[in-house]
């Protein structure tokens, strides 16, 4: 049977597991997330923001709408909790084959192939 795998959760900016925002009311991180499965080598790369609501704020500026999706909304920032949460959208998203794996993954993360069309 087919499992998804996180391989990693990082930052292009900092070490998340180390990180201590410096305003917990104002969080804002691009998350890349490297994803595999069992039955196969190598990963598939899907991003996501995470932000509290200040700092989703923050980084729109002024524009009215500040998140569609592949948004994760936090009310304090904890890599624990961060990365138990994505651990449950991703087993969430387990399916048959990395196809249809793959297309409920990019109902809550963007992936590096978007608009790719899978075989």
């Amino acid at each position: 049977m087919m499992q998804l795998i996180i391989h990693s959760i990082s930052s292009d900016y900092f070490d998340l597991k180390s990180w201590i925002p410096s305003n917990l009311d104002e969080v804002f991180v691009n998350l890349v997330i490297e994803i595999g499965c069992n039955l196969e080598e190598g990963v598939n790369l899907f991003y996501v923001d995470m932000a509290s609501p200040e700092g989703l704020r923050k980084a729109k500026g002024n524009m009215d709408i500040l998140a569609l999706n592949r948004t994760i909304l936090i009310s304090n920032y904890s890599y624990e909790i961060m990365y138990d949460a994505i651990c449950k959208v991703v087993e969430s998203c387990t399916d048959k084959n990395w196809s249809l794996s793959c297309s409920k993954l990019q109902r809550y993360f963007d992936w590096e192939y978007e608009d790719y069309e899978l075989e």
